[in-house]
């Protein structure tokens, strides 16, 4: 996280960063190892995806609302059953 005193309001950007260990040494990054220990959740992966789409469908459609989260819906039940059914890993 970086910072930034300007007057009287501390401004902060907050930004992503791998979760690991860092070694430092005086104040300069000497080396990095990346604690990623767990394989990617296809399920959930495709679900960010629905999620992604639903969004965007929502700002740029002029369908209804119905029909936008329908659409949503329908696609989620085909990625559990498609899951279920062992094709996706």
């Amino acid at each position: 996280m970086t910072t930034k005193h300007t007057g009287n309001v501390l401004n902060t950007k907050k930004f992503t960063v791998p979760k690991g260990r860092l070694h430092v040494v005086d104040d300069k990054i000497t080396k990095f190892i990346e604690h990623n220990n767990h394989v990617p959740n296809a399920a959930k992966i495709e679900a960010k995806k629905v999620i992604s789409t639903l969004k965007k469908n929502a700002s740029q459609t002029t369908l209804s609302t119905h029909s936008v989260l329908g659409n949503a819906v329908m696609q989620l039940i085909h990625i559990l059953v498609t899951y279920r059914n062992g094709k996706i890993s």
